[in-house]
């Protein structure tokens, strides 16, 4: 079995991305889902898993968990889980599925591609690699399924 992580809130981005999962893994997959920053957080904690398949914008709370609309967006939600992975000690692989080419680490905007590394020394992660997901593209799966051959 290969327990998977996918954190994500938008519900296209995480159906498509479970899919992909899904196809790949087979009947090994073992996924878990989570739809926010505290959610997240909460499964990290307690947790450990083969893969994480991280986004990087995410809401502070799961609709109805806080408050009725699920909180506010963390442009930099996805920061806040490497956050607690390093505070847990905890060392995983990560490939982060974002939509946006670029993430703020102190205080600059780096490109996904370069963010990486960034990301993986200073949370000591196990950065395989990012995405740069457009919705409904072709490109999605065959990039998500290359990162997963590096996975195993």
């Amino acid at each position: 079995m290969v327990k998977v992580l996918l954190i994500e809130d938008e519900p296209h981005k995480r159906d498509e991305l479970s899919g992909h999962l899904m196809r790949y893994f087979g009947s090994r997959l073992e996924l878990e889902i989570a739809d926010s920053v505290k959610s997240a957080i909460d499964r990290v904690a307690l947790n450990d898993y083969g893969l994480i398949v991280l986004d990087m914008a995410l809401p502070t709370f799961s609709i109805g968990e806080a408050s009725s609309d699920g909180g506010l967006d963390q442009a930099l939600g996805g920061v806040e889980i490497l956050r607690s992975l390093r505070a847990h000690n905890k060392s995983q692989r990560i490939i982060i599925v974002t939509q946006y080419p670029d993430i703020l680490l102190s205080g600059r905007r780096v490109k996904i591609a370069k963010a990486q590394l960034a990301l993986e020394k200073k949370y000591r992660q196990k950065i395989i690699g990012a995405v740069l997901y457009k919705y409904r593209s072709p490109t999605n799966r065959s990039k998500i399924e290359t990162l997963l051959r590096r996975v195993h």
